[in-house]
């Protein structure tokens, strides 16, 4: 049913309403919405919706009731943050608070109410499909800074037994023009032989004034979408609930899914709007004016289907390079399908550790689908930075990650040649990509002064007393290696060791005690960075 008038009927008794009119007659806005996610199940899709408008704390309820034996597959609950962003807003789900913030905010754009964003917050392992009553609350306590108008909690589900259902879920690129148009193109052709959902997903539409607007699809006016919805706050709050599954198209509340919008209704079956077959749809929101100058924000477009799987496409990608040591994952994975790889194996996936060529045949009832891809391993690079080194003061080293030619290179400070100089202390990492492979390694450099020597005693007393019992180093320090001679006073050898914990303990070669007085040394000894020898004597005074 094609519209009479492209305005709502209402009167217009104030002249800011005729203003709103004149702006209106500019060209429509093109948008280009995004596709927030696209599920396939084995079951259906349920939404419940809870508005506030500009109440800026409250309680509102909806039922939510999963078919028995179901499984969610996935939850997502989204808010509509306007004029923002503000600081994070405490949300509750069934007393559950979630933290809608800086976290959770995905795409937005400007409105006569100022920039409008989109949160999101994945329930999917959190909810009980037992459950079936649910209350979204604003506390009190977030009442003088949040600025979220409506909530939307979308589920898909899984039971045993039911038919697969296609559902897209669109994000809405901009609002507030007189005319918003979209071209909405759905991941799978549609078929109509089921019904085809259709839902407007927004908030803030006032059931007092003439704040609303019109829904075309495909050119066909589908209603008015505006007034309070049966859980909103005061009268604001239109929003598309529904229940959607191969046997059962269901509005939820006040939103009876029909054809044409009764009313406050925002559900649609569209099916009669499309060719079977189709992967398009065009969808118009003409925006009616009000005495505010207000308009409605449109926020998210659902679309629920069957479609043909025999249109799907099987590729499982392009020719491959990968990375030795890694593995490659093949992809074949299509509705109810069975699958036939290269050598029998039967998995919608096959893991790849070798080079070849690899092709599966899948069939899913009467649709037959085949893929080939070629692997190529690509050798590892070979570098190494070596093991962990300590530098002395003001030296450098040469670190060098070269490999395979064609190979890129990623230091950590953002230096790209392969062959770097360090001298300071640090952790220094470099990974090399080639082709879809990357390897990385890292080598830890530490700086020391480097002194070396050994210091020995110029006295000691080997007459049982515990008290400098032996002639012993006081400290050693960066020796590789050494040897100290020990001589009385003609000459004699006493005692000899290339031990850098040595200890003489006054008593000849034959093991007899020497007596008291004063014994020479000489000390040969190279430090564990310069192969020089360095030779030292002095003497040492045995005391009894």
């Amino acid at each position: 049913m094609l519209p009479s008038s492209r305005w709502p009927a209402a009167p217009c008794p104030d002249l800011r309403c005729l203003v709103i009119l004149l702006l209106g007659l500019a060209s429509p806005r093109a948008g280009a919405q995004a596709l927030l996610w696209h599920e396939m199940v084995h079951g259906g899709l349920i939404t419940g919706s809870a508005s506030f408008g500009t109440a800026p704390s409250g309680s509102s309820s909806f039922e939510l009731p999963l078919p028995p034996g179901s499984i969610i597959h996935k939850a997502v609950l989204y808010g509509t943050e306007v004029n923002g962003p503000h600081a994070a807003t405490t949300v509750k789900l069934n007393d559950v608070p979630y933290i809608f913030g800086p976290a959770t905010q995905g795409p937005g754009y400007n409105s006569l109410y100022g920039p409008v964003m989109l949160h999101s917050v994945d329930l999917t392992h959190v909810l009980d499909p037992a459950v079936t009553h649910y209350t979204i609350t604003i506390p009190a306590s977030e009442a003088s800074f949040n600025r979220f108008t409506e909530f939307y909690l979308l589920v898909t589900y899984e039971r045993p037994g039911d038919a697969p259902v296609w559902v897209d879920v669109f994000f809405a690129d901009h609002d507030s023009g007189h005319l918003e148009s979209y071209t909405m193109a759905t991941t799978l052709p549609m078929l109509t032989t089921d019904s085809v959902a259709f839902a407007t997903m927004g908030g803030y539409a006032d059931n007092t004034t003439q704040d609303c607007e019109i829904v075309r699809v495909n050119g066909t006016q589908l209603g008015n979408y505006r007034g309070g919805d049966f859980n909103a706050q005061s009268t604001f709050g239109t929003a598309g609930t529904f229940f959607y599954s191969r046997d059962l198209f269901l509005g939820l509340g006040d939103d009876n899914a029909d054809q044409l919008i009764s009313g406050q209704d925002v559900v649609s079956n569209i099916a009669g709007l499309l060719t079977s077959g189709t992967s398009s749809l065009s969808v118009e929101y003409e925006h009616g004016p009000s005495f505010s100058p207000n308009d409605n924000l449109i926020n998210l477009m659902v679309v629920a289907y069957n479609a043909d799987i025999c249109t799907m496409t099987l590729d499982m990608g392009p020719d491959s390079l990968f990375c030795a040591g890694h593995t490659l994952v093949l992809d074949a994975t299509m509705p109810d399908a069975t699958y036939h790889w290269q050598d029998g194996a039967t998995t919608a996936t096959y893991p790849v550790v070798a080079s070849g060529t690899y092709f599966v045949d899948v069939t899913s009832g009467t649709c037959h689908w085949s893929d080939t891809v070629v692997v190529d391993v690509a050798p590892a690079p070979l570098f190494d930075l070596g093991q962990d080194v300590v530098l002395c003061t003001n030296e450098q080293a040469q670190l060098d990650a070269t490999s395979l030619p064609g190979a890129t290179y990623l230091w950590e400070d953002g230096s790209t040649d392969p062959v770097r100089t360090v001298g300071g202390t640090g952790l220094y990492h470099v990974t090399a990509t080639l082709g879809a492979c990357t390897f990385t390694d890292s080598i830890r450099i530490a700086v020391d002064t480097c002194s070396f020597g050994i210091v020995l005693p110029n006295v000691f007393s080997p007459n049982g007393d515990a008290s400098n019992p032996v002639f012993t180093p006081m400290a050693v320090r960066g020796i590789a290696s050494l040897r100290i001679t020990v001589f009385n006073r003609w000459g004699q050898e006493l005692f000899g060791s290339s031990s850098p914990q040595f200890a003489w303990d006054g008593r000849s070669s034959a093991g007899e005690p020497v007596p008291a007085g004063v014994y020479f040394w000489t000390l040969r000894y190279t430090s564990s960075r310069d192969p020089d020898s360095v030779d030292q004597r002095g003497s040492v005074t045995l005391v009894r």
